[in-house]
């Protein structure tokens, strides 16, 4: 076992917080791994690009309502989901729940898990939902089980079963629109990631402290 020290920051306070953790050389080379595919996904041409991905809404009085989605490349975004996969499949080490319970448990610190609650949440769709929330037959669209399925349906995996559930959400509202809200909350995963990476930079040493929100005594 290794042991580490970090410095935490309360923003807008001098003061340090020091927390110490053990982490197992597995372990370190799971995090170290983090880093590495975290920076392979900031390389992506579509993140790059700003993350593109809108739709418009055009109505008129006596009409039906037309939505258009506007989609950058698709061989962009495919080359994207291919790097950022590792932070998503349950059976990868670095999937971002489990590298988060790594770090929350070999910290075991109230101000760790305040630091780690916003990215969770962000992975988990609970910002983007907050803003907007789209529902077909009562399931709602910008989901992680959602956006799951539909990975595993036609981009990871061709499951034929998935498919069929995913069709019958868009009996209405069409797949491409849909793919605007997948987008948007694969990139509030993104973000999630980044930020867990650096918090992780911080665990391995480089920077050797960190600004954070959270406040102490508070779990």
């Amino acid at each position: 076992m290794q042991l580490l020290k970090i410095s935490l920051r309360e923003l807008g306070s001098d003061e340090e917080i020091n927390v110490v953790g053990s982490f197992t050389d597995k372990e370190l080379r799971t995090l170290e791994s983090f880093l590495t595919l975290a920076d392979r996904a900031l390389e992506s041409r579509w993140v790059k690009d700003g993350c593109p991905a809108k739709f418009r809404l055009h109505w008129e009085l006596g009409q039906p309502e037309r939505i258009k989605a506007d989609l950058p490349d698709w061989e962009d975004v495919q080359a994207f989901l291919h790097r950022i996969r590792p932070f998503i499949l349950q059976r990868e080490n670095t999937f971002f729940p489990k590298v988060c319970n790594l770090v929350a448990r070999r910290f075991e610190d109230p101000v760790v898990y305040q630091v780690l609650a916003p990215m969770r949440d962000h992975f988990a769709g609970k910002s983007l939902q907050s803003t907007i929330m789209v529902r077909s037959n009562d399931v709602v669209l910008n989901s992680p089980e959602t956006v799951d399925a539909w990975l595993n349906a036609y981009e990871f995996h061709q499951d034929s079963e998935k498919q069929e559930w995913i069709e019958s959400l868009h009996r209405i509202l069409p797949l491409e629109t849909s793919k605007v809200f997948f987008l948007m909350l694969l990139t509030d995963r993104l973000e999630a990631v980044m930020h867990l990476a650096k918090l992780i930079q911080v665990i391995l040493g480089h920077p050797d402290e960190i600004e954070l929100q959270a406040k102490r005594g508070v779990k």
